[in-house]
């Protein structure tokens, strides 16, 4: 019979191992939107930083807040690219069907268009509108291939604020100014893989004192060479080398 021993070691390393890969800050827009709430973060803006900040939450913001801030990046993007107008009409042409609906802004994953007054807003995702011929209401192309890259460049004006809290009370941040969030991470992985490794050694060590049978013992680790060790079950059992 063979048991491989140094459990604890090897767990201790794959414990270690988990915790290295864990990232102790978001920065792109999937990271950030599944930040946990209450999370002590120091966030990093386009205009600065704020050392010290509670995570609240995420809003939207008003309209009338939002038509602000995008005609901002229409302006600065006019002479690029072409932007389409809020409120206004585009036409979604894919599979040679052309529908018209209302655009209502951008925001990280999606685009938020209106079919007619009496429903919803939908969201379409960027990956379905870079799939389909856009036109505005004088049809122009709007290259969506080049708008979701600069979405990603924090270049465009979103609908989603981002809310922390501090001494000074609560900042709401739209998200295309929230750079990054640094935040502690717990790390758990090293211990409890020790402690599961130790578990399995115990059992293994147990395992060889009841087993009727010579048993080969190899001792190592991912750090160091395995070593063999021939052990009587009886004479183990009765504390005799």
């Amino acid at each position: 019979m063979i048991i491989f021993q140094g459990c604890s070691l090897i767990g201790l390393a794959i414990g270690a191992s988990g915790d290295k890969s864990k990232k102790g800050y978001a920065e792109s827009f999937g990271e950030l939107l599944v930040l946990e709430k209450d999370k002590i973060c120091r966030i990093t803006l386009k205009s600065g930083e704020i050392d010290s900040a509670k995570f609240v939450g995420f809003d939207k913001l008003s309209d009338d807040e939002y038509r602000i801030r995008y005609s901002k990046s229409r302006l600065e993007l006019q002479d690029s690219l072409t932007l389409p107008e809020l409120g206004n009409v585009i036409a979604i042409i894919r599979d040679e069907k052309r529908t018209e609906v209302n655009f209502k802004g951008f925001d990280a994953n999606y685009v938020l268009i209106e079919v007619d007054d009496k429903r919803e807003p939908i969201q379409l995702s960027y990956s379905y509108m870079k799939s389909s011929l856009i036109q505005d209401s004088h049809n122009n192309i709007i290259e969506f291939a080049k708008i979701d890259k600069l979405i990603v460049k924090r270049k465009i004006a979103l609908l989603t604020i981002a809310s922390f809290k501090t001494g000074q009370g609560i900042h709401k941040i739209p998200l295309d100014e929230l750079l990054r969030a640094d935040f502690e991470v717990k790390k758990y992985g090293a211990p409890i893989g020790f402690l599961f490794g130790a578990i399995v050694d115990a059992l293994l060590i147990y395992t060889i004192s009841k087993s009727p049978f010579d048993v080969v013992v190899i001792i190592g680790s991912p750090q160091a060479p395995a070593s063999r060790i021939l052990l009587g079950a009886q004479s183990y059992r009765d504390g005799r080398q």
